[in-house]
């Protein structure tokens, strides 16, 4: 009687089966985790970034850092791979550890102008002198507003999150 050694060919496809399932179930929930951890990231880093404005106006008489380089409409991009003036006076002055190293599908603004609600800026109750924003892929969570009002993902499927600054 003759012994048997080794695996089948069935056995091994079924075993190389299983194992392709598991590892694409696992890379599928790793990028969702990812995608978590890149907006909770982003949340914070935008939390410092108030707190490092509000700390400036707070030693220069109520007077909020200026938004270098400015785009042709208004807004301080702070998306750049390099630094930004903007970003090197907060650091330097000692408001913010280290400038951000930005991700390259997250776009981050800084506005500094007056802002009323009415005035296309309804996602702030009262008069503003500022506006952080920038973008995720959850919906925005307190203290950060959607700034269009619709609560609802843009056709990138990405939310637009704003924070005011009095």
């Amino acid at each position: 009687m003759k012994t048997r050694r080794g695996f089948t060919l069935i056995e091994l496809l079924v075993v190389i089966a299983i194992i392709s399932l598991l590892s694409s179930v696992v890379l599928a929930t790793l990028n969702s985790a990812r995608l978590k951890a890149r907006d909770a990231r982003a949340f914070a880093e935008m939390d410092q970034l108030y707190l490092a404005i509000m700390n400036y106006a707070d030693s220069n008489n109520d007077t909020l850092p200026n938004p270098v380089p400015l785009r042709s409409d208004g807004w301080a991009d702070l998306s750049q791979s390099t630094s930004t003036p903007f970003m090197d006076n907060l650091v330097s002055g000692g408001y913010l550890s280290r400038p951000f190293v930005f991700q390259n599908d997250n776009y981050y603004y800084y506005r500094l102008g007056d802002y009323t609600s009415g005035s296309g800026n309804d996602f702030c109750t009262s008069t503003i002198k500022a506006i952080i924003h920038f973008y995720t892929y959850v919906p925005p969570k307190y203290p950060f507003t959607d700034c269009g009002g619709y609560n609802q993902p843009s056709s990138g499927g990405q939310y637009a999150n704003c924070r005011c600054i009095p």
